[in-house]
């Protein structure tokens, strides 16, 4: 299903586990309950998609479009929502600016080099302020797990 065009669908509790979804487009769906355990959602558009309240470990979001992605309560533990690094010199992050994910649970999550800025973090579990700077590219605006603002 790599560059399947998902874009606005209603996938409510859909088990999608495992599934290879690099490339998918899937701007505007409504993934709310849906089970994407260990699924492959490299390089795909998900901005603006509703995907509160569904299984999202193991996944992997390397360099995914989730701007103003829905992902509160969601599980993310052990997902993949960093940057890759190729040639040592290009950069590619994922995108999660504007992103809600309060109450998510980011135990164990890659957040090397992602983009949270405007993020919602809010009551996000797994995750501290420190790893976050440490870790995210950019962090300008996000409302922090402490429900802090970070400049």
């Amino acid at each position: 299903m790599s560059d399947a065009n998902l874009s606005g669908a209603f996938l409510y509790r859909v088990d999608l586990s495992n599934a290879d979804l690099h490339y998918a487009l899937l701007s505007n769906a409504f993934l709310t309950d849906a089970s994407l355990v260990g699924a492959n959602l490299r390089l795909a558009l998900l901005s603006s998609a509703n995907l509160s309240h569904t299984n999202l470990a193991q996944a992997n979001l390397t360099q995914a479009n989730l701007d103003s992605a829905v992902l509160s309560n969601s599980d993310l533990s052990g997902t993949t929502l960093g940057g890759a690094k190729l040639k040592d010199t290009e950069l590619y992050q994922t995108n999660l600016g504007g992103a809600n994910l309060t109450y998510a649970d980011l135990y164990n999550a890659d957040l090397s080099n992602a983009d949270l800025s405007n993020a919602n973090l809010r009551g996000a579990a797994g995750v501290t302020v420190e790893q976050l700077e440490r870790e995210a590219r950019s962090l300008k605006g996000a409302t922090m797990p402490n429900g802090s603002k970070h400049p």
